[in-house]
């Protein structure tokens, strides 16, 4: 999502349940990585400044039916051409609280947007 400066840009990586556990989110690196890579020069973006950010809820094969939406937010380090990721870094919220910190994304609904790309749900 890119925003308005000084708003920073924000990577958001969704789970969904229909990822085989082989495809799940695990750390950030390897999906900021391939993020980084499809974008390439297409699009100018301040890597320095993304907020990454997974997005997890009842969507997810993480969850149960009914679970509330939750943020994970975390720093990435970027050297030697590579993300590196702390677990330690990491921070959860809710998604209001997310919101309150971070501001509205926009999302659209995930089973939707995933219905939309073709995608199983």
């Amino acid at each position: 999502v890119l925003r308005e400066p000084p708003l920073p840009p924000v990577a958001v990586f969704t789970e969904i349940r229909s990822n085989s556990r082989h495809w799940s989110l695990g750390y950030f690196d390897r999906p900021a990585e391939a993020l980084r890579a499809a974008v390439g020069d297409s699009v100018e973006v301040p890597w320095d400044q993304v907020l990454w950010v997974q997005h997890f809820g009842e969507f997810s094969d993480r969850y149960i039916d009914g679970a509330p939406e939750e943020f994970v937010v975390t720093d990435l380090l970027y050297f030697n051409g590579h993300y590196h990721d702390d677990i330690k870094k990491h921070r959860n919220y809710r998604a209001a609280e997310f919101e309150e910190l971070y501001g509205d994304l926009g999302l659209d609904p995930v089973p939707e947007t995933v219905r939309a790309l073709g995608w199983e749900f």
